[in-house]
């Protein structure tokens, strides 16, 4: 009796669990285990409840007790491999994954399976993995949807279109991931189909409005076909989603650095003196001092740190979130400075080759003026991850507006002979902390490179500096993104062996530094007041493509 007693009481922990109350269910769990500290099933669920709560360890830890009592149970190995992945011992789980499929012939594991090979880059393992997963799936639409969209993202393209077409076509027509994944396939193969990938997005976008990776990738997809503006609006579609009052956390939201919450205070502060924020968010303020207060040391050579767990739930609400953002509208008249001598400005990046020159009043005083403002009202200052302690804003996370987009269009009918046919392909803006460096040595992976600063003169302690120095020597075609971008020690010993001249532009607000995307550059040396207001600010546009 008492036992019939314990498996009615697990079912309704199940069902507690499955209707999100975690903490219910694990308090049945564990009221269960003192009773019984045998019954494997609630020490089980315990533990999947410990993993989606985020305590991985502890999850880990009862999945190995449960282990040495139940070596055969293919669900527990299931499980301790899935905990095993989220903390990152990718081999130790696949380990566990090929066990399981080994004892059992079930297509999850496969699939398990195929995400860690695919991550280790074993592309060859993970279609196998993805093709076998298939074959156990009898036909079950959710694994045709997933192994497509592994077989694309491992190359095989060709096959997963042939999946994934196959899916929409039957029970998966209504399963909104089932045309996002084959949107995937179409835009990814060797001779992609872009109006069928657009088509498909919608589609799912049509069936699941909220799936934001779908607005993400389909502002890629407009993107890439030159149509920025239908690409801005997707991508204002994913941020709301991503980043609104509503979204759940980001993937970023609990990591910081001491920099970005610096910034973050300042930007809160700003924001409630001009009355664009009410007064009481002042407790905002105190919490992110709290939490400056608390961060702990980054270990030598990072910047990044967890926030605290104490101060998660007070920074939770306003964290990289849009907590103010009015993207500022076209003007009715032109953005970009109609006076400009843009005959004068080809010839001298012709003159500077391999093509670099800069201008002064690029844009007309209203369009900098709407620009600098949405910089410093916005909250889409959400990446953080640098070294030299500066924020970044992208165009597929907030940093998006109609106006931006006019005076990309803009640019490139004024210097045909320059951008011309050249797409936009990338957008964004850093602002830079004034005690610290800016961007280091790099160059990007486009075609030409538009720069542009709109924080006023004034904020620049050193008017011979704190612009941008380009070198006159071309990153070699044949260097990966990773040593063009980041291998500073390659990037100088090659501008040192091949006598690499130097184009210093000192910083001025509303100058325009245009050079050829391959050309080595970093910012110069930074000496700005302090004050949120005297922070620099640039705004990057890339065109066309490298090579």
């Amino acid at each position: 009796m008492l036992q019939q007693s314990a498996q009615v009481r697990f079912r309704q922990a199940l069902q507690l669990h499955g209707a999100g109350r975690r903490a219910d269910a694990a308090q049945a769990c564990q009221h269960l285990l003192i009773e019984f500290p045998q019954f494997d099933d609630a020490a089980h669920l315990l533990a999947v409840i410990d993993i989606e709560e985020g305590r991985i360890d502890g999850g880990v830890t009862r999945l190995e007790r449960l282990m040495q009592r139940q070596p055969d149970n293919v669900q527990i190995r299931f499980t301790l491999g899935r905990a095993l992945a989220a903390r990152g011992d990718t081999d130790a789980a696949i380990t566990q994954f090929q066990d399981v499929v080994r004892r059992a012939p079930a297509p999850e594991p496969r699939l398990e399976l195929a995400k860690l090979l695919l991550d280790r880059n074993d592309r060859d393992g993970a279609i196998a993995a993805a093709v076998a997963a298939l074959s156990a799936a009898a036909g079950n639409p959710a694994i045709q949807v997933n192994a497509g969209s592994l077989l694309a993202l491992a190359g095989a393209t060709a096959r997963a279109r042939g999946v994934l077409t196959a899916a929409v076509a039957g029970p998966a027509q209504r399963h909104p991931l089932a045309h996002f994944n084959l949107a995937k396939a179409l835009a990814a193969e060797p001779d992609p189909e872009p109006e069928k990938a657009l088509d498909h997005y919608r589609r799912a976008l049509a069936l699941k409005p909220d799936l934001a990776a779908a607005w993400h990738n389909l502002g890629n997809l407009l993107l890439d076909l030159d149509r920025p503006e239908e690409a801005a609006e997707a991508y204002q579609q994913r941020v709301i989603l991503r980043r609104g009052a509503k979204a759940r956390p980001a993937d970023d939201a609990g990591h910081t650095t001491a920099s970005k919450l610096i910034h973050d205070i300042e930007q809160f502060q700003y924001l409630i003196e001009q009355g664009r924020l009410p007064t009481g968010h002042i407790e905002v303020v105190d919490a992110y001092d709290a939490a400056l207060s608390a961060l702990p040391k980054p270990p030598a050579g990072k910047s990044v740190v967890e926030i605290p767990p104490a101060m998660r739930p007070r920074l939770a609400p306003t964290y990289n979130r849009l907590i103010h953002w009015e993207p500022p509208a076209a003007l009715d008249g032109p953005a970009v400075n109609p006076a400009l001598d843009t005959q004068a400005i080809e010839a001298d990046y012709a003159a500077n080759a391999p093509g670099m020159t800069h201008v002064d009043g690029l844009l007309v005083p209203e369009a900098l003026e709407r620009l600098r403002r949405f910089c410093l009202e916005s909250t889409i200052w959400y990446g953080y991850r640098y070294a030299n302690g500066y924020v970044g804003a992208f165009i597929d996370d907030g940093f998006c507006c109609p106006l931006l987009i006019q005076i990309a269009q803009e640019l490139r009918q004024a210097l045909p002979g320059v951008i011309g046919t050249h797409e936009l392909r990338k957008l964004w803006a850093f602002k830079y902390d004034s005690e610290l460096s800016g961007i280091p040595l790099h160059a990007d992976f486009a075609a030409v490179n538009v720069n542009f600063w709109v924080t006023p003169d004034e904020a620049n302690k050193d008017p011979e500096s704190g612009g941008l120095t380009v070198y006159d020597k071309e990153a070699p075609l044949d260097w990966g993104f990773e040593k063009f971008n980041a291998d500073e020690a390659a990037m100088r010993q090659f501008l040192a062996d091949n006598g690499a001249g130097v184009y210093h532009a000192p910083y001025r607000q509303n100058r325009m530094v245009i050079f050829n995307s391959d050309l080595f550059h970093e910012t110069g040396p930074l000496r700005f007041k302090p004050g949120y207001e005297n922070r620099r600010i640039n705004i990057t546009m890339l065109y066309g493509r490298r090579g």
